[in-house]
């Protein structure tokens, strides 16, 4: 319940909680935000999806906070999912692999905290990302060179 406040009390500071796109309701055990992984830092940026991938290189190595419609996730183990604000949609992997989400999140808002990365993924990495998804084989034996993306490594995932 601490880690609840103080993620509250992060988002009060940075004015997110008076963004018009941020609402939460707290009403016993079924209305509660579910907390996954670490909340933290606590001076995490509250920002868009849009302003960090159109401005990376002011938030590269800087701990943001995003929000967002949660769009795919891994059907294999909540070890990633795809975070969609309007047009824009980034890939959410949860740091170290230090802890999962649930599987049945998809059209959930949540809430991450963490850093942005642009990576050039590996054929292997994203044929791995496919199968994840689900996705046919014929379509992912036809991935034959690496893809550049961006990617949001979480220190903590608030399911809302």
């Amino acid at each position: 319940m601490k880690t609840l406040w103080t993620f509250f009390a992060v988002l009060f500071v940075s004015g997110f909680l008076s963004s018009p796109s941020f609402s939460f309701a707290v009403a016993g055990e079924k209305g509660a935000v579910k907390t996954f992984g670490k909340l933290e830092p606590q001076n995490a940026t509250a920002t868009t999806l849009t302003e960090v991938t159109d401005n990376f290189e002011k938030f590269k190595g800087k701990n943001v906070l995003l929000s967002g419609t949660v769009k795919k996730v891994c059907e294999m183990s909540g070890c990633w999912f795809e975070l969609a604000e309007g047009q824009q949609v980034v890939r959410i992997t949860m740091k170290d692999y230090g802890f999962t989400v649930p599987k049945d999140i998809i059209n959930k808002k949540v809430q991450v905290i963490g850093v942005m990365e642009n990576k050039e993924l590996p054929v292997k990495v994203v044929k791995h990302y496919m199968k994840d998804e689900g996705r046919p084989q014929a379509e992912i034996d036809k991935v034959t060179e690496p893809q550049k993306t961006f990617q949001f490594v979480a220190n903590g995932v608030a399911l809302m």
